[in-house]
């Protein structure tokens, strides 16, 4: 069963070992709750896109989001307020034996995230936390969220 909302012991064991209050992350995580007129659109958007595409299934539900299984691919999608003042699209995917591939990670950026912008962070370093074999990708939810990295061509 995939999991949403607070934190479960192996995340509240880790910020506890890096010294950082896990109430303090949950306390946090409700502040950052995107409005619920725009959950709702971005679960009205989510729908159709997964109906139309007919394999993935329901695992949970919540205010901002949800989670999602096609049985290979596990999928977490919510929207929430970032630091930068805009509300961000975050899709996170995984599968039970492998890392998921970039075929995979392009077919639910479509459905999740739609003809957005999408972005995968590489960390730096002492920033990087893998609990699991997971892949992240976050998409602006009112704009490109980047500059032109094409610099007027059209081409990256």
């Amino acid at each position: 069963m995939i999991r949403i909302g607070l934190l479960n012991a192996t995340e509240r064991h880790w910020l506890q070992q890096q010294g950082v209050d896990p109430a303090a992350v949950e306390a946090a995580a409700v502040a950052y709750q995107a409005p619920p007129e725009v959950q709702e659109l971005f679960k009205a958007e989510l729908a159709v896109r997964l109906a139309v595409d007919g394999r993935f299934q329901v695992v949970h539900e919540s205010n901002d989001g949800g989670a999602w299984t096609d049985g290979k691919t596990h999928v977490i999608a919510s929207i929430a307020w970032q630091q930068d003042g805009r509300l961000w699209i975050h899709v996170s995917l995984s599968q039970r034996h492998r890392l998921p591939s970039y075929a995979d990670l392009c077919r639910v950026k479509a459905l999740f995230i739609g003809d957005r912008q999408a972005l995968q962070v590489l960390p730096r370093r002492e920033k990087h936390v893998n609990l699991a074999e997971v892949l992240h990708v976050w998409a602006c939810w009112e704009d490109d969220g980047l500059p032109d990295f094409s610099r007027g061509t059209g081409s990256i």
